[in-house]
């Protein structure tokens, strides 16, 4: 009040204070809204002083809302010794150099009052009067989640590190395995090679003393003559059959030993079939002959010519022994368009059932073949050439109505 010219004169100051009573209302609205919500809400003055905080907090960290105020936001009694460092620098930042804070998700621990230590994600922004108002939202849960996954993962980063390593030693077990294999293998293949050889030897002797013995035999009488003939024909053909085991036991050592490596080019199928045809149909006594049949439109398939040579012949060979006297065995090459079937039927003897599972095991021979000369190798090996080449065989039969080997490529 003043008084120059003997009146009074009353000098008044109006502040519009408008905005900050709107925010003084929408904090109370936030706080009344998040009562019910994992957050808490401070407002922090000039000073660093906590001037206001929402009730919730005494729900979320165990103190009064009045155990708070008043106290620096840094020296709650709330704040962790491991935070109090990072808080007051931030918000001595803003207060002495004017700054304005903003930071989000950035993750806070809390000491609650029974000494738990809690997980919050604090927002900071710059509020009316120089305030800083922050909200920190509960992230145990998410904390915990975290926590857990990444227990997993290190969980599983060890087990796969501890996988990892008895792979290595398997692997390098397995490398062991495999070169011992294959010494075995190459010293199996040299062990067949030397004695096929050996026991050819003898072989080639026996039959060439029987060769002269059979031209010494028109000197002698015709009852020693006969009887003599009987011991060389049967000396003869124990010669040729053990040949034949000789010649399959090195063609499945050399098998087994992995020395045989197929030389894939496109082939005729159709041409080689007609050369082995013609072949057997030379060589049969009783006038019979292979039918050769043709199927769908022909064309070159990738293979190794002479394996499949080979395998057919084989078959082919089969058919006659076990069909005598009965109707000619058919040889059919059917061409689809993804793949080529050829099979090899007779109308023999057939196979009995309880055999056909074990018909492509070494050395094995059906329980009805006794009377039939064999070494129980031809279809095992048959067997391994169609795999060689790539394809695959299988068999059908009928007991006395004759059997069926069937050899599958595809058409690459």
């Amino acid at each position: 009040i003043s008084s120059e010219s003997g009146n009074k004169i009353l000098h008044c100051v109006w502040r519009d204070i408008t905005e900050r009573k709107e925010n003084e209302k929408s904090i109370l609205q936030a706080n009344s809204i998040l009562e019910d919500v994992d957050s808490i809400i401070l407002l922090t003055n000039s000073k660093g002083e906590v001037v206001f905080t929402s009730s919730c907090i005494k729900k979320l960290t165990g103190y009064h809302a009045n155990e708070i105020l008043g106290n620096k936001w840094w020296e709650a009694t709330f704040v962790d010794k491991i935070e109090s460092e990072r808080i007051k620098n931030e918000l001595i930042n803003y207060l002495e150099n004017g700054k304005v804070i903003r930071t989000t998700n950035h993750p806070r621990l809390l000491k609650c009052k029974d000494g738990t230590l809690r997980w919050f994600e604090w927002h900071n922004s710059r509020g009316i009067d120089n305030c800083i108002i922050s909200v920190g939202y509960d992230i145990m849960e998410k904390k915990l989640v975290e926590q857990q996954l990444h227990n997993t993962l290190n969980n599983l980063e060890n087990l796969v590190h501890a996988r990892t390593e008895e792979l290595e030693k398997a692997l390098k077990q397995l490398e062991i395995s495999l070169n011992k294999e294959k010494e075995l293998g190459e010293l199996k293949s040299r062990f067949v090679s030397t004695a096929s050889h050996q026991f050819r030897t003898p072989l080639t002797v026996i039959k060439a003393n029987i060769g002269l013995i059979n031209m010494q035999v028109d000197s002698l009488s015709s009852e020693f003559k006969e009887k003599l003939s009987k011991v060389t024909s049967r000396i003869q053909s124990e010669v040729d059959r053990m040949t034949e085991l000789m010649n399959d036991v090195l063609v499945l050592g050399r098998v087994n030993a992995g020395s045989i490596k197929p030389d894939f080019k496109p082939t005729n199928l159709i041409a080689i079939a007609n050369e082995i045809a013609s072949k057997y149909n030379d060589i049969q006594t009783d006038g019979r002959t292979i039918n050769l049949v043709i199927k769908g439109k022909s064309y070159n398939i990738m293979l190794d010519g002479n394996l499949f040579e080979h395998t057919i012949s084989n078959l082919i060979s089969n058919a006659f022994k076990y069909s005598v006297g009965c109707p000619d065995p058919i040889l059919t090459l059917s061409f689809e368009q993804k793949q080529v079937f050829i099979s090899v039927k007779d109308f023999g003897i057939g196979i009995p059932p309880n055999d056909l599972q074990h018909l492509f095991q070494t050395f094995f021979r059906a329980s009805n073949a006794n009377d039939f000369p064999g070494t129980g190798l031809g279809v095992a090996i048959a067997k391994d050439y169609t795999e060689l080449n790539g394809g695959a065989i299988r068999v059908t039969s009928k007991l006395n109505e004759g059997s069926e080997f069937t050899v599958v490529f595809k058409n690459k």
